[in-house]
């Protein structure tokens, strides 16, 4: 089965606070609020762009195209179809392994971008989905759907490979490296993306009259943004706190943190497709997602956590 890990439009984030979204913690001083408040309107927005910039040019340096050119090129291509703008799933691995204490982002930026093309299997296998192109974010795409097909299986084990080279297996650190795997095949597997994909199928189903899930509705609405961002963005938080030699809690923590942000930005996202509806009920459970992610990190200190809090307010800036 072909693994869609995000579908629908995306929309684009603005990163000022906005009094909805009530981003108050009162177990902060009036001090650090102030500073979560100035890096959220601006450091933040600014940190994710880096990051992704970062992940994107160590793609360009490793995603070679080399004969035969008709396999690798659409490979390349595929590989190094950037996300939108909204999308930092991979670059949350950076972040949490930032926030933990690991003080080489280059190790980092390499695991995000292993994430990174786990994730691009989305846009290749998307379309063979949809056939509608509803959920493919993807315009006048050149390949059709053998090689899309084709390269989509591809892509998976080359995201893997770069997971566990050899060079990696013998360091100090390989067994961060084998919890690291264990995370992304858990998050990507039968009860995970897969799943959440299986209901994308039922989604698509229901909406042409069919049996199915009934689209809109608000439960559905959750479920497979749990599956689908949920999964993505806690597999990234986690295998980022790991591999910066965070201890259990914090991984716990960061994991949960990734799992609920992830949710808030599938919910939302499929909310705005569906113009509104049933947005009070919608809205309350983003809250709850909301208070459940900043709970996680109350434990955390220091520059870095701010940017966390930071994304949370991309995603609720827009809300109202």
């Amino acid at each position: 089965m072909a693994l869609t890990i995000f579908s629908g439009p995306y929309f684009v984030p603005r990163t000022t606070l906005s009094k909805s979204t009530n981003l108050s913690r009162p177990s902060l001083s009036p001090s650090r609020t102030v500073v979560v408040t100035a890096l959220s309107s601006g450091a933040s927005s600014s940190y994710w762009s880096s990051v992704n910039a970062d992940i994107q040019n160590h793609l360009q340096r490793t995603v070679k195209a080399k004969p035969p050119l008709s396999v690798y090129e659409p490979l390349r291509h595929f590989a190094l179809m950037a996300p939108p703008d909204d999308d930092v799933a991979a670059a949350l691995c950076v972040a949490s392994y930032e926030l933990v204490g690991g003080q080489n982002r280059d190790k980092a930026v390499e695991l995000a971008a292993a994430l990174r093309l786990l994730y691009a299997v989305s846009y290749t296998h998307g379309p063979l989905l949809d056939p509608s192109g509803g959920g493919s974010g993807i315009v006048h795409e050149p390949y059709g759907a053998s090689v899309r097909l084709l390269i989509g299986d591809g892509l998976l084990p080359f995201a893997i490979e770069m997971l566990v080279r050899p060079d990696k297996l013998v360091t100090e650190h390989s067994s961060r490296v084998l919890r690291v795997v264990k995370e992304v095949t858990h998050a990507i597997g039968s009860q995970g993306m897969v799943e959440g994909q299986y209901r994308e199928t039922l989604r698509s189903k229901s909406s042409d009259g069919d049996e199915g899930l009934r689209y809109g509705h608000v439960e559905e609405i959750c479920e497979r943004s749990e599956k689908m961002e949920g999964k993505a963005y806690a597999c990234s938080a986690a295998c980022g706190a790991i591999l910066g030699g965070g201890n259990k809690d914090d991984i716990d923590k960061l994991r949960s943190y990734g799992f609920n942000v992830g949710k808030i930005h599938g919910v939302l996202k499929k909310w705005r497709t569906e113009e509104g509806k049933e947005n009070g009920v919608i809205m309350k459970k983003v809250e709850e997602m909301k208070d459940l992610a900043m709970k996680e990190l109350e434990s955390f200190e220091g520059e870095k956590v701010n940017v966390m809090y930071g994304l949370i307010d991309m995603y609720l800036g827009d809300v109202n």
